[in-house]
């Protein structure tokens, strides 16, 4: 579409192509309506049966407890320079030959490296862009940002930038998510690229509760995002139910032995899980048997 506008710019003559490129573009809103409207009636189907009984799901969107902002990521943002675009190049390339065996090696070379109040922004911004993609190094990635919080440097800092990257996450989430049926192409593309790396972030979240860096109530806020969204239904439901799973079975351990009364975390973070594993209605047999394993405490990382 983009190319056939710059060609109407242009005054094309050619009365053939405007003929093709006309046909084209007509063919492409088409095909982007027709996807709306298949992704709302897939919601409106979701929403029928079960979930009217009791009001058992509560489609009230939730609003998480706010961090206090102590930090700024949107003048580090914003003050990017080649200082910061070569310190990032550099982290990279560190972070990917990390592993077990060479862990405190890497970590001291980073940590060489960090000369700047800000490095830290990067660094944290850089961990949580590896963790989506290279999930199994999670843990070391939550390891390298608990230990920067060791340096005097960066002492103090640290807990409170990831709490605040963290909420950053849930307010773009909370923005893109409303009228989704409303946005255009590019914004829907936009959105479906945001969810992905929303998505992935958890795990990650998780390890970094298991270190210290995360609180009970932050974890808290968003377990309830991710019941949400999968009482909501919709496009991303079976991702966000593998993520849902993944967090539980990260924390899981630690959690419950931060609770004096088990049943109270059973109510909250078991018995969810036990439902969605007995709907058969609106989840396939291979989610509801990964509840099922996560309920039961398959798979659960100490």
């Amino acid at each position: 579409m983009t190319v056939g506008r710059r060609c109407f710019n242009e005054k094309i003559t050619d009365e053939g192509l405007i003929d093709k490129l006309s046909n084209i573009k007509i063919a492409v809103e088409k095909d982007y309506d027709d996807f709306v409207r298949e992704k709302n009636e897939r919601s409106k189907n979701w929403n029928k049966g079960k979930r009217s009984k009791g009001g058992r799901y509560n489609k009230r969107r939730y609003e998480p407890k706010v961090a206090p902002a102590m930090v700024n990521w949107r003048s580090y943002k914003e003050g990017k320079g080649k200082r910061e675009f070569d310190f990032s190049k550099n982290l990279n390339s560190l972070l990917n030959k990390i592993s077990g065996d060479n862990f405190y090696k890497i970590q001291d070379k980073i940590f060489e490296t960090m000369k700047e109040p800000k490095d830290l922004f990067c660094t944290l911004e850089q961990l949580f862009s590896k963790a989506i993609r290279q999930k199994s190094y999670c843990q070391y990635y939550a390891r390298l940002a608990s230990n920067l919080d060791k340096i005097d440097t960066y002492k103090g800092s640290v807990r409170p930038a990831i709490f605040e990257y963290c909420q950053n996450l849930y307010k773009e989430n909370s923005i893109l998510s409303s009228d989704v049926e409303k946005k255009s192409y590019d914004e829907l593309c936009k959105y479906f690229e945001y969810k992905q790396r929303f998505i992935g972030n958890f795990q990650f979240m998780g390890e970094l509760y298991k270190n210290n860096l995360l609180d009970g109530a932050m974890i808290e806020d968003f377990w309830k995002i991710l019941l949400e969204e999968i009482r909501a239904g919709g496009e991303y439901v079976e991702s966000n139910s593998e993520c849902l799973c993944k967090l539980l079975s990260t924390i899981g351990n630690s959690l419950e032995s931060s609770y004096k009364n088990i049943n109270d975390f059973k109510n909250k973070y078991i018995k969810p899980v036990e439902d969605f594993s007995k709907d058969k209605e609106n989840f396939t047999p291979r989610i509801r048997f990964m509840f099922m394993d996560c309920a039961e405490r398959k798979r659960w990382i100490d």
